[in-house]
């Protein structure tokens, strides 16, 4: 069934009704992204895509990061495993374990952390 809402993407299923993923298979799928292998540490795919709402699926090894990432509303970081430190404006930094759920404002640049 395909969504009333305009596609932002040419993956039109990203923004279907229903959505449909099994994350233990999709993580492993990253694990042969060839942004996996190389330096960088991590790879990542967008599952949902809508106009108000993205899940983004990043799978990242201990020691990458990600800079300067802007995003305009809140985010929600479920990790799975391992550890992040998410840098926020004002020199904060909130450091997350396996099995939490964290919403941060929309910022700037956010920095999480493989640890």
């Amino acid at each position: 069934m395909s969504s009333p809402r305009s596609p932002l993407t040419r993956l039109p299923e990203l923004a279907s009704d229903v959505i449909r993923r099994n994350i233990d298979s999709e993580l492993e799928k990253l694990a042969t992204n060839p942004f996996w292998q190389r330096d960088a540490g991590r790879s990542s795919e967008t599952i949902v895509k809508h106009d108000q709402l993205r899940i983004v699926l990043v799978r990242m090894k201990p020691g990458s990061y990600v800079s300067h990432h802007h995003a305009e509303g809140p985010i929600s970081i479920y990790l799975m495993q391992g550890k992040i430190r998410v840098h926020l404006p004002g020199d904060r930094i909130e450091e997350l374990n396996p099995e939490e759920l964290a919403q941060v404002p929309g910022m700037k640049s956010k920095h999480p952390h493989q640890r």
